[in-house]
């Protein structure tokens, strides 16, 4: 068979409403959207109100340059060589980036890269550039010496995991079959079916699953040595490849493993939670009995019975293979159970089950130095009362926890300036169980030559890529970017400003702690020079990022 690619990408706009500031969001398939909400006000009103003209407005922004076809409706052959000629044997099993510009698969054919390859391995595809890259290829690019299987692409399309019987693409030489790791930047092979000492499983592992930014591979194995006490049985596990843990996802709340099969992981965007079926009894209570679909919490440990109805009781016979959204919150799933809606079902059916999972909103900018005073304003829609806990996060990686609870059909302000301590540039994390809107009024006087106001509301996770379309370097202008890492580790920057006088600029070598944020200043990242840009800029974690500018124009400042 042959893999086909059918574009009907959305194109995604965006409107910015004053020169102030800039906020990212994600949008659909990976891409970010720009979504500002500000507020200026004319210098001679400084003095005299504070009355703010808050305008959100939500609309389409394509992103041309990324695009994977030309135009919607086109059909591209994704197993084909860089000059397009198809691959001359079977080809199957695709799996896309987030944008869908890399598609990875898995091919007998021999003629998709030269030198001409063997036995089943993996491929990448760039739509974009034609190119092909073997994956299931050591770090000198030498391909496996057996078969690779079920590939699947981190969101950016730098990260391929697949299962292989290679025994040659990681020293020392693996036996059976082992998860795999490719990074298509560097080469570099991670053996991911590991102890976190890094001895692989004494046993077969496959079907992975990966987290958006590559960091986590999930799959099922019947080794018994990843995790201690040793394990019996097939079970899911989730590997951290950047500090080595492993973790056993198929265990109760309390840890204690499966009492039967466990398999089929998927993974949410951020690694924290795994979905999979399972037929052991023991995960939850009451006991289950069949094949059930369970989510395992990670971060809290905490196991939910996906395959159950509104009330909670269990389905009434198997149910398997379960996809997770990004967030979590979703899990669907096929099943022969009856009960699980009104009026009950027959046959194989697919459902899908919501699940708890909090609320996010996260703001990048933030200062409560001489001349800003910084708002949190939090709103509640709904009649019970809910508790927001928000974390203030610092240049050095030092926290500050509060919780704030906000009454039903109301809203709660928050006075950064005092809850986060003056003189601090600082970042704002907000969680709740409960939905919940949360905004970022701030007020200044810059550089006691520019006021004004500008408001912005919370990006609701973080991502690998932002974008502004926004920006100016020239004189009368101060351009900056915030960037908060929420992350447990650091994460390195790539900026690329698209610049309308040089096109593109790009810039390296900074990063941002774990659990801190930084400020960096366009103007001194493009040398002082003059330019009309828009901006991407690139992570290799998960970070959340906004565009602040500050300015004097035709007499008015802001």
């Amino acid at each position: 068979m042959f893999i086909l690619n059918k574009d009907y990408q959305l194109l995604w706009r965006t409107i910015s409403l004053c020169r102030v500031t800039g906020t990212g969001f994600m949008g659909k398939g990976g891409k970010a959207m720009n979504v500002s909400t500000h507020l200026q006000r004319q210098p001679w009103r400084a003095l005299l109100c504070a009355t703010v003209i808050i305008f959100i407005v939500l609309l389409m922004l394509p992103l041309a340059a990324e695009r994977a076809q030309a135009a919607p409706g086109d059909v591209v052959l994704v197993s084909s060589d860089t000059a397009g000629a198809q691959g001359n044997n079977e080809s199957q099993y695709p799996r896309m980036s987030s944008d869908g510009r890399y598609v990875v698969f898995q091919s007998t054919a021999t003629n998709l890269v030269t030198p001409a390859t063997t036995n089943e391995q993996v491929f990448r595809k760039d739509l974009l550039t034609g190119e092909v890259k073997l994956c299931s290829a050591d770090i000198g690019g030498v391909e496996g010496n057996a078969a690779s299987f079920n590939p699947v692409i981190s969101s950016d399309g730098r990260y391929v995991a697949f299962h292989s019987t290679a025994t040659n693409l990681v020293a020392p030489a693996t036996t059976n079959w082992q998860i795999f790791r490719k990074d298509m930047l560097t080469g570099e092979v991670s053996l991911a079916s590991a102890d976190a000492a890094g001895a692989q499983g004494d046993n077969w592992s496959t079907n992975s699953a990966i987290s958006s930014d590559g960091r986590y591979v999930a799959f099922e194995s019947t080794s018994t040595n990843f995790v201690s006490p040793a394990i019996t049985g097939n079970q899911v596990f989730r590997k951290d490849l950047v500090t080595g843990e492993v973790r056993l996802a198929s265990a109760d709340a309390a840890g204690a493993q499966g009492n039967n099969f466990s398999g089929n992981a998927r993974l949410s965007s951020d690694g924290r939670y795994v979905a999979f079926n399972s037929q052991a009894t023991n995960l939850v209570s009451p006991a289950t009995s069949g094949g059930q679909v369970f989510r395992k919490d990670l971060a809290t440990g905490e196991v939910v019975l996906c395959s159950a109805d509104a009330a909670g009781a269990q389905g009434n016979s198997g149910s398997e293979y379960p996809k997770i959204t990004p967030d979590g919150r979703y899990v669907a799933f096929h099943s022969t159970s009856t009960n699980l809606v009104t009026p009950a079902t027959t046959l194989n059916q697919v459902f899908r089950k919501e699940l708890a999972t909090p609320y996010y909103f996260y703001f990048a900018e933030g200062y409560t130095g001489s001349g800003f005073q910084e708002y949190l304003c939090l709103g509640n829609p709904y009649g019970d009362p809910t508790d927001v806990a928000v974390t203030y996060l610092y240049k050095d990686g030092t926290t500050k926890e509060e919780t704030y609870n906000v009454p039903g059909t109301s809203r709660r302000t928050v006075n950064v300036n005092l809850a986060a301590g003056a003189d601090k540039e600082v970042s704002v994390k907000c969680e709740s169980d409960n939905p919940f809107i949360a905004e970022r009024p701030m007020y200044f006087d810059y550089q006691g030559a520019w006021t004004g106001g500008h408001d912005a509301v919370g990006a609701t996770a973080p991502a690998l890529a932002w974008y502004f379309a926004e920006g100016y370097t020239g004189a009368g202008f101060d351009e900056w970017i915030c960037v908060l890492n929420p992350g447990d580790i650091p994460a390195g920057l790539t900026f690329r400003f698209q610049t309308q006088e040089e096109g593109e600029k790009t810039v390296t070598g900074f990063s941002v702690g774990a659990h801190a944020r930084q400020t960096f200043k366009a103007n001194d990242l493009l040398g002082g020079g003059s330019y009309q840009t828009s901006l991407k800029l690139e992570s290799d974690h998960p970070v959340v990022a906004e565009r602040p500018m500050y300015f004097s124009y035709s007499g008015t400042g802001g």
